[in-house]
């Protein structure tokens, strides 16, 4: 949440590193967006959903809170 504005908005920071990721193709901030082809979105949505389900795992409470949050 480091880049976290508001509820709807992100800082100044944060666009800037979507703008360099996506316009000069700038991977120097790592673990921040990845370049997803054909060949390479399966295994990255394998990723993601392994690290959620680890997430859910590990923080009951805060699965708990969010669903409260959006019923």
């Amino acid at each position: 949440m480091q880049w976290y504005w508001e509820s709807s908005h992100y800082n100044h920071q944060m666009g800037r590193m979507v703008i360099d990721r996506l316009w000069n193709n700038d991977d120097s901030h790592d673990g921040f967006g990845k370049n997803l082809t054909a060949e390479n979105i399966a295994g990255w949505l394998g990723e993601e959903r392994s690290n959620l389900n680890a997430l859910v795992r590990s923080q009951p409470g805060l699965v708990k809170e969010i669903s409260d949050l959006i019923r």
